[in-house]
């Protein structure tokens, strides 16, 4: 999973599902860069928004049809940094995406780090591309820090994670829920094993939270072939959110009466996952927990 989807293509593709008045709402719309580029003309439009799959703040825009679920960057970066103090790790760097993703999880962390007292040591940018990966490497490490946070996803975060692995074995290395896909990992590989990985959502392998026993009934129901993962249980628990809304709004549901619906629901358990809409610009969700890459590539708690 990468967070620097074209933005452009987005623009194009919003503007042509906007002029089909027959599109009742769009749901999990995906990448930082991609839904900034939408939201002015999702604002103007008022087409509701439903779980756009990003925690930037930008995204959480004070308009009754933009409904938020997942916690945001800075809450997953502060419930890290907050983890590093508790285990008195001191000395803290952040590697970011040089994109909008990457740039609001460093200000996220970089707050979390003053507030908690820790030492920022380090702040390096690492480019789409990876073309500057040696040398964002090379100054990280040279901070010699305790703990690394990654702002990143996809190559970037692959390649950034291999070189720290290859010149400084047993750093601690924490990532946000993008860093969490199953391509990334499996491209990791033993590179990955020990990295520290914040989640959004229950864990699709859970057997004590009802939520995610019902996704992994549906899962084998369907046949899919590919392991369950975080990102395909965000999506699933995105979609059974929205159909308890759709439902709750009822057959005849407008746009209109179905933001009312979403803002009247102050709380609902999901199974195990708790949402409450309190007001535009929040997000439903405020769960953030932490897990481990394991030796067989699967996320230990």
């Amino acid at each position: 999973m990468d967070d620097g989807y074209d933005a452009g293509k987005a623009v194009a593709n919003i503007d042509t599902l906007l002029a089909d008045r027959s599109i009742f709402l769009l749901s999990t719309c995906f990448g930082t860069p991609a839904i900034e580029a939408m939201l002015p003309k999702v604002l103007s439009s008022g087409i509701p928004f439903f779980a756009p799959y990003t925690g930037a703040t930008s995204a959480r825009a004070k308009a009754r049809n933009v409904i938020n679920v997942r916690a945001s960057y800075p809450e997953e970066a502060e419930q890290v940094v907050r983890h590093l103090s508790t285990i008195g790790l001191k000395r803290v760097a952040i590697a970011w995406q040089n994109n909008a993703f990457g740039k609001e999880v460093e200000g996220g962390a970089a707050r979390a780090i003053q507030k908690h007292g820790l030492t920022q040591v380090a702040s390096v940018s690492v480019e789409g591309d990876s073309s500057n990966v040696a040398e964002a490497v090379a100054k990280l490490v040279a901070a010699e820090p305790q703990a690394v946070v990654l702002g990143l996803a996809g190559k970037p975060a692959l390649d950034t994670v291999k070189g720290l692995r290859a010149q400084r074995r047993g750093l601690s290395l924490y990532g946000l829920s993008v860093l969490g896909a199953a391509t990334t990992l499996k491209a990791m590989g033993a590179d990955g094993v020990g990295v520290t990985i914040s989640q959004v959502v229950p864990s699709p392998v859970s057997q004590s939270v009802p939520l995610s026993r019902d996704f992994q009934r549906d899962w084998k129901a369907a046949r899919i072939a590919e392991e369950p993962s975080y990102v395909a249980m965000e999506g699933y628990l995105n979609a059974r959110l929205l159909a308890e809304m759709l439902r709750r709004a009822g057959p005849a549901a407008t746009r209109q009466t179905f933001l009312d619906t979403v803002w009247g629901t102050r709380q609902l358990d999901l199974g195990g996952f708790p949402v409450g809409f309190s007001e535009p610009g929040r997000s439903a969700s405020t769960l953030v927990e932490l897990t481990m890459i394991g030796r067989d590539g699967r996320f230990l708690r």
